[in-house]
């Protein structure tokens, strides 16, 4: 049966099959994706001061051809991105920790799904912006209280 939001594991295998890396994974990356022209974090620079402690490195899907999206994520550990179609290559990862932020208080539950039915540990914060494609600033306390969060689990 089909559960709502969630995609067949058939589906799933079949995409992976035909698509992803056939080599093992190497879950060592810890991805920041940073967005150039809907939905920028403002106060970016403060947020990717905190996560190159942990790791991280920045990316910019735009630059990166498909296949490079591909096995970035096949081989993510943590993702940590604003809310954005990139996250849909989250598909390609196996149960990673990924943190979603979103500009407005409304969570859109999209890549949630995806992340369920991947075994990835999923948590978000959400802004206070009207509009869902503004450019936003984070509270850099309270992402990172979601943040030690997802390292705890």
């Amino acid at each position: 049966s089909i559960e709502a939001g969630h995609l067949p594991p058939a589906y799933i295998d079949y995409l992976l099959e035909k698509i992803a890396p056939s080599r093992p994974r190497n879950k060592v990356k810890r991805i920041y994706i940073s967005r150039r022209e809907i939905r920028c974090i403002l106060n970016e620079e403060e947020l990717l001061n905190f996560l190159v402690t942990y790791g991280f490195e920045k990316y910019c899907l735009e630059d990166l051809s498909m296949e490079r999206q591909i096995e970035l994520f096949y081989d993510a550990e943590f993702v940590v991105a604003p809310h954005g179609a990139g996250l849909a290559n989250l598909i390609f990862s196996y149960q990673v920790k990924v943190l979603e932020l979103f500009p407005t208080v409304n969570a859109l539950p999209y890549y949630y799904f995806i992340c369920k039915s991947r075994g990835h540990i999923y948590e978000y914060w959400t802004g206070n912006n009207q509009n869902k494609d503004d450019n936003f600033e984070i509270n850099l306390t309270e992402v990172s209280q979601r943040f030690y969060s997802l390292i705890a689990r």
